[in-house]
């Protein structure tokens, strides 16, 4: 499985505009494709105004069909177009390839994600350290998943906790300060990442 995340950025001025068409522009995809979409918001880790579509694909193929799709459909590609004063970006694409995952069908309402480089030589041992962080938060009942990014920093990894409230949230946060199992397997993987190339952030759905 792949996770399929596209991210842009709002400027302040059009926020709430722009929220109204990142959830318009993702109805859009669902009726000309049949891909339910999720939207999301950033709370934390990146820009205010930091929007997230995000879909999951068994294979790069099933997502390079719905991809073609879209780009022969004027109605769509008229509605993108009329849009893009609403941003201050470009749309940057990130693809994650899911080893090990306990996630539900749908979507939460929050997402906490924690993406991470691994040190020279160490790719192996760094996905091995990601799948059993992802099997241990698994094992105290969170949907959570982990996976490799074949696009962008050599070797990448990406961790992703769901969580329906912000409370859901605080008991996350709470279960990595003080499990000792958790704090074990990541103080054992000190040298196994690029330092300061760890990034969390939140998300929040709005669709």
């Amino acid at each position: 499985m792949y996770i399929f995340r596209r991210t842009r950025s709002l400027k302040p001025e059009h926020m709430l505009d722009g929220m109204a068409f990142a959830v318009e522009v993702a109805a859009k995809v669902t009726s000309i494709t049949g891909r339910d979409l999720s939207v999301f918001n950033t709370v934390f880790g990146a820009p205010i105004g930091t929007i997230h579509w995000t879909a999951r694909f068994e294979s790069l193929a099933e997502l390079g069909d719905v991809t073609a799709k879209l780009a022969v459909d004027s109605g769509y590609m008229d509605m993108v177009q009329n849009a893009s004063g609403l941003f201050s970006s470009l749309p940057s694409d990130t693809v994650v390839s899911i080893i090990s995952s306990s996630l539900t069908g749908t979507s939460q309402r929050y997402a906490a994600i924690t993406e991470a480089v691994p040190a020279n030589g160490k790719i192996a041992e760094a996905v091995a350290f990601g799948v059993k962080t992802q099997a241990h938060v698994a094992k105290s009942g969170r949907n959570t998943a982990f996976g490799t990014c074949p696009f962008g920093a050599y070797g990448a990894v990406t961790w992703v906790v769901a969580g329906q409230t912000m409370a859901d949230i605080d008991t996350l946060q709470n279960f990595f300060t003080t499990d000792a199992t958790f704090q074990k397997l990541v103080a054992d993987a000190s040298d196994l990442f690029v330092e300061g190339s760890g990034h969390n952030s939140l998300l929040e759905r709005i669709n």
